[in-house]
């Protein structure tokens, strides 16, 4: 099931399929709301979400009839939806803004290994379908897992975990995109409105430099970090002769993951030279140097 408060009125309503053929919203107080007929079994929990950003909430769930299905907030048939696919759906659709739009796709995984993305409106997004060369069993994960700048898609295929990089930059809105919204599992989509971060990691459990993404880089490169604690970091770029090129980052910095994008320009803003730079990373008594390089 997935809670949501359709009709803004304070309270949730629970959201939830049946082998009836029916998915149903139930009041908190326990009568119906709406029920609405599938025509197959409903196995996998509803998801929510504003994807037209008309300020109201829609609701989708996959099917053991090859569809996902799209409604409004008061059960009715969203335009464009349902859609048809090649097998059934056992796993809840995830949410995330493929192609910077700043509206959400709708992404879903068949039971035979056919991943899926459409827009609000039904229409399949640029080059999905993707065949997976597997079973799915279990509901997909988005995120910019990287750090490069654009949104990977996680998804148990059969006995591995297949990513699928999305390669155009995508948005970073706050959205229902991985099982059951997030992390403690709340399935809870006022979560969001209420500000709890729905892609919070836990604390990372030591100080980490990652290698800087892409690496030779043109035009600029992500530099991602690790903080175990609240610690003063200085991040600084220096040419082979220990001069400073470019001082990133020097502030009290909480416990998280971090990242820092350096564009290849000096203190000045002058375009660097191409070459092999280092990269100096210190957070508090400890310190890192690696080496990254430019290419014109």
């Amino acid at each position: 099931p997935a809670l949501a408060d359709l009709d803004g009125d304070g309270t949730l309503e629970i959201l939830v399929g049946s082998d009836d053929n029916y998915f149903y919203s139930i009041n908190s107080d326990g009568s119906e709301r709406f029920s609405v007929y599938s025509s197959g079994d409903v196995r996998g929990s509803p998801t929510v979400e504003d994807v037209d950003g008309d300020g109201d909430l829609e609701i989708f769930y996959g099917s053991n009839i090859k569809k996902v299905f799209g409604l409004d907030h008061e059960g009715n048939e969203l335009t464009g939806w349902p859609q048809s696919s090649t097998s059934s759906f056992k796993t809840a659709p995830v949410f995330a803004d493929l192609n910077n739009s700043g509206q959400p796709s709708i992404i879903a995984a068949t039971s035979s290994g056919t991943l899926y993305a459409w827009d609000s409106g039904g229409n399949i997004m640029d080059n999905f379908p993707i065949t997976l060369g597997g079973t799915v069993e279990g509901s997909l994960s988005i995120n910019d897992i990287d750090g490069d700048g654009d949104l990977e898609i996680g998804v148990g295929v059969s006995s591995e975990l297949t990513l699928i990089d999305i390669k155009t930059e995508g948005g970073y809105g706050n959205y229902w995109s991985m099982y059951r919204l997030n992390p403690t599992r709340s399935g809870n989509r006022s979560d969001l409105e209420m500000g709890v971060e729905v892609n919070h990691p836990m604390l990372p459990s030591q100080f980490v430099v990652y290698q800087n993404y892409p690496n030779p880089f043109n035009p600029s490169t992500t530099i991602r970090y690790d903080l175990s604690e609240q610690s003063y970091v200085q991040i600084s770029i220096h040419d082979l002769l220990g001069r400073n090129v470019r001082t990133l980052v020097k502030e009290l910095q909480d416990a998280g993951q971090k990242s820092v994008v350096w564009d290849a320009t000096d203190a000045d803003g002058r375009s660097i030279s191409s070459g092999i730079y280092l990269l100096s990373v210190n957070v508090d008594s400890e310190s890192l140097v690696q080496k990254m390089m430019y290419l014109k």
